[in-house]
């Protein structure tokens, strides 16, 4: 039972790892717009272009996060299922030495089958520390995101007599990343309580 309610963890986990990396796309691409941008402004705007460029890295970074937590939850998923047929297996082994008049060889196997099992737990214990590792780097980068959005606000205040585009960009960096570092909270805390 607490293996299906892992894997209904690992899949809700899914969901939100998909959501952060679809708004990292989507500030990749308005990195590619906001330096397109900056460059028809000239030279006044050439820091936003700069900062613009360390979003879309950032963006990078933050999708290989969720590339490599997708990777450990994949991994999880795996385990979990495997142990959840072993369990099974387990139970019909014991059901079934229980009928026997000399369950030995019964016994042997039960025995080696309780060593697997224990392995995997082991196992689904490093992939739990594995998904908290992806994630902690993870909101680490969006922290970072977070300064270089502030810092193109400030930019873009300095350029704001050339157009709002600039002044927009900002805000919906910013923006797509305080919809990040909450999916990120939410994250840390369900890996947190499987591990």
């Amino acid at each position: 039972m607490e293996n299906q309610r892992e894997l209904q963890r690992v899949t809700a986990l899914k969901e939100g790892i998909k959501n952060i990396a679809v708004h990292a796309f989507q500030i990749n691409l308005l990195g590619i717009n906001a330096i397109v941008l900056a460059k028809q402004f000239g030279e006044k705007a050439r820091a936003f272009g700069v900062i613009s460029k360390e979003l879309r890295e950032f963006s990078q970074s933050l999708r290989q996060q969720m590339q490599g937590l997708g990777t450990a939850s994949a991994d999880l998923v795996s385990l979990a299922t495997q142990q959840l047929k072993l369990e099974r297996q387990l139970a019909l082994l014991q059901q079934t030495a229980l009928q026997l008049k000399n369950p030995t060889v019964l016994g042997r196997c039960i025995h080696q089958s309780q060593h697997t099992s224990h392995a995997l737990n082991q196992h689904i214990t490093q992939a739990h520390q594995s998904m908290y590792t992806w994630l902690e780097g993870a909101y680490q980068v969006c922290l970072f995101g977070s300064v270089i959005a502030r810092s193109a606000k400030i930019e873009a205040a300095y350029v704001r007599d050339m157009g709002t585009g600039l002044t927009e960009a900002s805000d919906e960096f910013a923006d797509y990343i305080d919809q990040i570092l909450p999916n990120l909270e939410i994250l840390k805390k369900a890996i947190r309580t499987d591990a």
